[in-house]
């Protein structure tokens, strides 16, 4: 066995691309269950930005509910 030093750490997440791909004041609409794994997502792997996720009802029937998450700078 051999220890090999200074490679990164590939994050394999589902929602690992998108939020690196995000930039301050970007937005994502999305399922209740997607809001929370984006949200938790930037908020561990973004150094210097936080989550804002907001329910969005606007264009949607009464009983549907989607989430607005933003990646916004602290």
């Amino acid at each position: 066995m051999k220890i090999d030093k200074g490679v990164p750490i590939t994050h394999n997440g589902k929602y690992h691309k998108i939020v690196l791909e995000m930039e301050d004041g970007d937005s994502v609409l999305c399922t209740k269950k997607e809001a929370g794994a984006l949200r938790s997502t930037i908020n561990k792997y973004c150094s210097g930005f936080k989550a804002r996720m907001r329910i969005c009802r606007e264009g949607l029937k009464l009983d549907q509910h989607m989430y607005r998450v933003w990646k916004v700078k602290k």
